[in-house]
């Protein structure tokens, strides 16, 4: 082993590191070796990013083994993160990781709810970051690109990179122009404000299983994901053809992101905003021509359920649902009596054929 770690190019056959270096008990001082040698200690020369390793999660707690260094850089193996070999190079980051959050063909995440970071590998393996770093994209977002190198802490951690409060920071490294649209928006708002219930990235992008915004897949989930929050909106925006379309998979038409814009949201009360009165020429525009100010009033979220606040409305749809219900139900009798009557008048026309009689008045 020794004589493989100096004929590799692993970092520490270049810095001169011994057996001895790191194996410090009397294992490692006597010959032959007896019983099983200490871990290594890699701490005694890193020593500021074993202490970061230790305050996360990977540094293990009680019952927990955590990650070891070697689980993530190797043992006698370990080359420079700048080497294409290395376990820590970018884009070797993402199978290195997937080592231990990669769910098992035997895993129950029913039986192991607080283990479901285990699918996380395989959803960002999926994702757009996912597949742009299996392309050889460099600059596309690894594991430690979100979550740190060593300080890796949980999001309900305050100082983790992905806690709901600094996660528009952490994506912003990347995405500069979203988070400051997102800033300037009425979620970044209310989220610079102090309000945890506020909407992030994470929120309406999915952190590991990340969609790219330009497929139809998107939009549709889009949709569904603005209603986790505005239900009351989605339901009658679903009332709407733009709605119906939608649910039947169609994208060729207006959904939430196509009026009130995807980032920076802001409420028709601001001059700025896509809804505001004095822009609907303009947003409806988009997708319709020829559009006059009587177009534009149409609104897009009337709900008919509401018998006080839209009262017009309301009675409108009783009214039609009733005559609906009317025309069918009168027509759909009318349709079993006159079939009844052709079934009676074929029964006697036959029986009494087969009778001899050629009396046809006795059919009616």
């Amino acid at each position: 082993m020794a004589q493989h770690i100096q004929d590799s190019q692993a970092v520490h056959a270049d810095a001169g590191v011994s057996c001895v270096s790191c194996h410090r008990d009397d294992f490692a001082r006597r010959a032959p070796h007896r019983g099983e040698p200490e871990p290594a200690s890699c701490g005694q020369c890193h020593e500021a990013a074993n202490e970061r390793h230790q305050l996360g999660p990977h540094g293990g707690g009680e019952g927990d083994p955590g990650a070891s260094c070697a689980d993530c850089h190797g043992s006698h193996d370990i080359l420079p993160a700048s080497d294409p070999q290395s376990k820590v190079y970018h884009l070797n980051v993402a199978a290195t990781c997937s080592q231990c959050h990669t769910a098992s063909e035997d895993f129950d995440p029913q039986a192991h709810v607080e283990h479901l970071n285990r699918w996380v590998a395989g959803d960002y393996a999926d994702g757009i970051h996912g597949r742009l770093v299996q392309k050889g994209l460099r600059v596309a977002p690894s594991c430690v690109t979100c979550h740190g190198v060593h300080a890796v802490r949980p999001a309900q951690d305050p100082d983790s990179l992905v806690a709901p409060e600094n996660v528009a920071n952490m994506c912003g490294s990347c995405h500069e122009g979203t988070k400051n649209a997102f800033t300037r928006g009425r979620h970044g708002s209310l989220q610079q404000g102090g309000d945890t219930a506020a909407p992030g990235c994470v929120d309406c992008h999915s952190p590991h299983l990340t969609v790219a915004t330009d497929t139809p897949t998107w939009k549709l989930q889009g949709i569904q994901e603005c209603g986790t929050c505005h239900e009351k909106e989605t339901l009658t925006y679903r009332d709407t053809f733009h709605g119906k379309v939608t649910s039947l998979g169609f994208v060729r038409v207006a959904a939430c992101a196509d009026c009130h814009g995807a980032h920076e949201v802001l409420p028709s009360s601001d001059p700025r905003s896509p809804i505001a009165p004095e822009n609907l020429m303009e947003t409806c525009g988009n997708c319709h021509s020829n559009l006059n100010e009587n177009y534009v009033r149409y609104d897009p979220h009337a709900n008919y359920r509401d018998r006080e606040g839209e009262p017009l409305l309301y009675w409108a749809t009783v009214f039609m649902h009733g005559l609906l219900i009317g025309v069918f139900g009168v027509f759909g009798l009318h349709t079993l009596l006159w079939a009844w009557r052709g079934w009676r008048n074929a029964f006697a026309w036959r029986f009494g054929h087969r009778s001899g009689s050629d009396d046809d008045s006795k059919l009616n």
